[in-house]
């Protein structure tokens, strides 16, 4: 029994009474408490629901993942989407998000209103829940560019889990003593939260602890992403792809390859290097 509804809310479910018995029984299943994250799940689900009174979204109770109507009926992440779960990568990285084992959810959603040389963005969890947002205006480039897309923000979510699973709070808000637990569980994530957030050194411009610790160590599980995804493609291409979005921020040298804030793991490959993987990644977009 949900309790606690407003008026409003509660004449919406009565109005859609599959997703009212889902909740009803996905709440009942898990034996929510107040502090819960299925309960959390449950809320934003009404939430969802309350904002048109109208099924216009999709909800995973198994993987606790929401797909908003803005990603729903965008037929291309929606068919790229679909492709992905098949894979094992993209499939194993869904089911961290399994309310087994998870103390997050997540929603896939499409925003128009993203910079124009934004293609997506993962936002901190908010009440448990993790949303990835997709920019619609930066889907004229092929499917395999939009999955890399879709597996770089998963990482970014998986982080936010990992995080959240030490915060014990609906948000992120790391207390000193959660510091050291982060240090225990996740002593990588530490290094990098420590180096590039906490303890810039003098004369140091921040740069992203989650892009430098993808760079560094992810770049493996994004070229299987990738190749899974489509294993039609030369290796050159996976390994050119899945460096967008960790080469670093602002300005680029087109002389040197390097960003104005590039990252470690971009500026320890040499010129050449760097060169040619922005020469196939740019070359494969504008196929």
């Amino acid at each position: 029994m949900i309790i606690g509804l407003t008026d409003s809310e509660a004449d919406c479910l009565n109005e859609n009474c599959d997703l009212k018995n889902q909740i009803n029984q996905f709440v009942n299943q898990n034996e929510v408490t107040l502090n819960d994250p299925e309960l959390a799940f449950a809320n934003t689900l009404i939430d969802q629901l309350s904002d048109s009174c109208g099924m216009d979204f999709e909800v995973d109770f198994d993987e606790q993942i929401i797909e908003d109507a803005t990603f729903l009926n965008n037929d291309c992440l929606r068919n790229m989407y679909i492709q992905a779960g098949g894979a094992e990568t993209f499939a194993n990285y869904l089911n961290n998000f399994d309310g087994d084992m998870s103390v997050a959810n997540l929603k896939l959603a499409a925003n128009p209103n993203l910079q124009d040389n934004v293609n997506a963005q993962t936002s901190a969890p908010e009440n448990y829940l993790i949303t990835l947002e997709f920019n619609p205006n930066n889907l004229d480039r092929p499917s395999l560019s939009i999955a890399r897309t879709f597996i770089h923000e998963l990482i970014h979510a998986e982080i936010f889990r990992k995080l959240l699973s030490i915060s014990q709070h609906p948000s992120i808000n790391l207390n000193p003593n959660q510091v050291i637990q982060l240090r225990n569980d996740y002593p990588g994530l530490y290094d990098y939260y420590t180096r590039c957030r906490w303890n810039i050194p003098q004369g140091q411009n921040p740069s992203s602890p989650q892009h430098e610790a993808m760079a560094q160590h992810y770049r493996d599980i994004i070229k299987s992403a990738l190749r899974e995804f489509d294993p039609n493609q030369p290796e050159e291409v996976y390994d050119a792809l899945l460096w967008d979005g960790l080469m670093g921020s602002g300005e680029l040298n087109y002389a040197t390859g390097l960003y104005e804030n590039s990252t470690v793991a971009w500026t320890s490959l040499n010129e050449t290097e760097r060169l040619s993987v922005i020469s196939v990644r740019n070359n494969f977009n504008c196929e």
